[in-house]
């Protein structure tokens, strides 16, 4: 016997939107190579979100370590954000570093985000 997860994906759904924020997740493809012209232009494709931010704990880290800031995130969304696409989240631009989607059976709840400014 299977668990129906819908009732738990429809919570987490409602749960990021009461909580988080509509955001707008920008991906660029590279376009076509041409061997005389080199690549054709590139294309942007955009896809959107509800995102939750959390505050990262104080941690050390060599200075080296890391470059800008590092905050967690959890999403819904139709698309799965992929590692390096990008995000504008209160008027600072991140990157994503790292996906992981809470997915129990086939049913994706949301998908935990790293993300870099």
């Amino acid at each position: 016997m299977s668990y129906n997860y819908a009732g738990v994906k429809s919570t987490a759904d409602t749960l990021i939107k009461k909580f988080g924020q509509a955001v707008t997740f920008y991906k660029v493809a590279r376009g076509a190579y041409n061997p005389a012209s080199g690549y054709s232009a590139h294309t942007a494709e955009s896809y959107s979100a509800t995102i939750v931010l959390f505050k990262q704990p104080k941690e050390e880290f060599s200075e080296q370590a890391v470059q800008g800031k590092l905050v967690k995130a959890i999403a819904s969304s139709a698309t799965e954000p992929k590692i390096g696409h990008t995000v504008d989240v209160n008027s600072e631009k991140y990157r994503v570093l790292k996906v992981e989607p809470l997915q129990p059976a086939t049913t994706v709840i949301y998908y935990e985000l790293q993300l870099a400014s």
